[in-house]
This record gives structure tokens, C-alpha cells and sequence, in this order.
């Protein structure tokens, strides 16, 4: 259920091969120091930090945000949806996305450490700011303050928006905070690339 290890102490936890939901901060700040495992994987052998079960739907708002010590995790392709800074102020380096992913959602990764992420084909929508454009939209970007240097995005997402990797005044994207950022990758299938699309940008491949 929501918050349920939130804040808490606990250092390892097992998940069953049978969960399928996991509830808003379920592990958000929680100190938890050895591999989220999952029932039949040996935590000294699976091949990351986080290996959710294979009929999870979602990661929602804030399920592990603030866990320091996670560092790498791997997203089935049963999950739908990453929500609200599920992942953001974690010490992530390394995230492995699958095909079936349909949405990422606003600081979902923010001030982690990825530097590289490919996104998959099936991904149709960044939610990555709500009203008005102006400087609030910097503090609901999907990647803000991470040091991402390379990203892979399209195939059902067929429309790179407006002022999807702009750099405004040093500052505001609508995306990601990409100071860092030098390659996009734009798959088969995107048909429209957005005003101001890269406007200010960094980027230096596409």
C-alpha cells in the first residue's frame, strides 16, 4: 500500500513473483541497503539493484524516490507507467526500460545520475510540465538535474514536441535540465520535430 516502507529502516525485502501493484511511496527515503530482490533471484547474482516482478502495471508517484543507495534498476515490460518523480534523488546510474512502457512522468528521473538512457519504441508520452510556460515548467522536467549525455527516444512517439530538449536562458527545458546533454537519437516512426525543439541546446548530434 501507499508509504508503506516510507522513511523506514528496513535493509531487505523480498518482492513476490505474484505482486502486481505497488503502492505511491511504498519505499520513498527509506534506508533500505541490499538489493530489492525479486523470489527466485539470488541478490549477489541478479543484475541490478532493482529487478521489479515481471506483472508489475506501474511505478507510481514517488514509489522510490529518495533511495540513495539505489543505483541501477531494470523496468519489466508489464509496467505502463512510471509516475511522479518515482525514481528522482536516487543515486541511479543505470536504468533498463523495456518495450510495453506507454509513459514517463514529470521528474520521474530528476537528480539522479543517469547519464545515458534509451528509451523504448512503445513510450507515446513525456508528461513532462503542466500550465503555463514559464519557470515553474523547470521544476517538472522528467530528467532536471540529471547529467544526462545521451538519450533515445521515438517509434510511437511520433512528435518530438515543442521545446522538448530547448535550453532556455541557461535554465528552463521542458524535458530535461540537458546542460549535459550532446546526442539525441530519433528513431524510425517521428514524423515532427517542434518549434524550438532544440532552441539554446547543448546538443551536438542528432
Amino acid at each position: 500500500g501507499a508509504a508503506c516502507f516510507s522513511y523506514s529502516n528496513v535493509k531487505k525485502v523480498t518482492l513476490p513473483t505474484t505482486l502486481t501493484t505497488i503502492g505511491e511511496r511504498a519505499f520513498y527515503d527509506s534506508n533500505i541497503a541490499s538489493p530489492l530482490k525479486r523470489v527466485g533471484v539470488d541478490p549477489d547474482h541478479q543484475s541490478a539493484d532493482l529487478v521489479l516482478p515481471p506483472n508489475v502495471r506501474e511505478v507510481p508517484n514517488n514509489a522510490f524516490g529518495g533511495c540513495k543507495q539505489l543505483t541501477s534498476a531494470i523496468i519489466p515490460g508489464s509496467v505502463k507507467r512510471i509516475g511522479n518523480s518515482a525514481f528522482s534523488n536516487t543515486g541511479l546510474t543505470r536504468v533498463t526500460l523495456n518495450e510495453g512502457l506507454q509513459s514517463i512522468d514529470a521528474c520521474a528521473f530528476a537528480s539522479t545520475a543517469l547519464t545515458e538512457l534509451n528509451v523504448p519504441a512503445s513510450v507515446t508520452d513525456f508528461h513532462y510540465y503542466t500550465g503555463t510556460w514559464n519557470s515553474d515548467a523547470y521544476y517538472h522536467c522528467v530528467f532536471k538535474d540529471t547529467p544526462l549525455k545521451k538519450i533515445t527516444i521515438g517509434g510511437a512517439l511520433t512528435s518530438v514536441c515543442q521545446r522538448m530538449f530547448m535550453n532556455y536562458w541557461g535554465g528552463y527545458s521542458s524535458v530535461l535540465d540537458h546542460l549535459t546533454l550532446e546526442e539525441v537519437v530519433l528513431r524510425e516512426g517521428v514524423t515532427e520535430i517542434g518549434a524550438d525543439c532544440f532552441s539554446y541546446s547543448n546538443v551536438k548530434k542528432v
